[in-house]
């Protein structure tokens, strides 16, 4: 695929890289991005991020499902298809955890007003070991894809 990037004159082919073959055998591990159910749900103060700076007001809302790369949250007001977030996950005792989360609203979950599909752009390392730790809970969650393991090859009996 040929995309045109800022700052470069021409458009550029991107590829997706997926191994390395012969010698190495060196091949990224498939990975689901299956949206798990998280029950009850994880409380969150969200923001949004106006340029750089984020809003001056946290607003309340639920992530109801997770996946390594995104999430669905049920939020307290409704918002612009393409808005930046901070997020802050809120113990139920009200007391934060460390790390914030960045994203980015895809769009409303089909049939709901208050629920919106979130992309992460960027997480940090406590919360991104909270997330671990949920999605290790459910069997639909592989391992993550820049751990680069081994592939064994099956030889064939001969």
């Amino acid at each position: 695929m040929e995309v045109k990037a800022k700052g470069i004159e021409y458009p550029i082919t991107v590829s997706e890289v997926l191994g390395i073959g012969r010698p190495h055998q060196l091949f990224l591990p498939e990975a689901s991005d299956e949206l798990v159910s998280l029950g009850e749900g994880i409380p969150i103060i969200y923001t949004v991020v106006e340029s750089t700076v984020p809003g001056e007001d946290g607003s309340m809302g639920t992530l109801t499902k997770l996946s390594r790369k995104a999430a669905e949250a049920r939020l307290e007001k409704p918002l612009d298809i393409f808005s930046n977030l901070e997020i802050r996950i809120d113990e139920n005792d009200g007391e934060k955890i460390s790390g914030i989360a960045y994203g980015k609203i895809m769009g409303p979950v089909p049939g709901t007003r208050t629920e919106f599909s979130i992309c992460f752009t960027s997480v940090s390392p406590e919360i991104v070991s909270l997330f671990r730790s949920l999605l290790s809970q459910s069997p639909s969650i592989v391992a993550e894809p820049r751990d680069l393991t081994r592939r064994k090859r099956s030889r064939a009996a001969g």
